[in-house]
């Protein structure tokens, strides 16, 4: 239940971000990312900035490893 709660809430900023959760790029998973930080801060104000930072750096980490190439593997084979 929670995964599918968590699946359709990324969906969900994906799509209002204006970038593709099925054959996501670099940029459009950055998009999305930067996007869901300023939602959490704006909904948990400055009692969540420690972490909200964590998770952006952890997130990023990631991110930053990913080569720059059009498309990744859409999200239906890996889930």
């Amino acid at each position: 239940m929670l995964k599918t709660q968590v699946k359709q809430f990324v969906e969900g900023v994906f799509q209002s971000c204006g970038v593709s959760y099925t054959e996501p790029t670099k940029t459009g998973i950055l998009t999305a990312i930067n996007q869901c930080k300023s939602n959490a801060e704006k909904m948990m104000g400055p009692k969540g900035a420690d972490i909200i930072s964590h998770h952006y750096a952890e997130m990023m980490k990631l991110v930053d490893r990913l080569p720059e190439k059009e498309a990744y593997v859409p999200v239906t084979r890996i889930t």
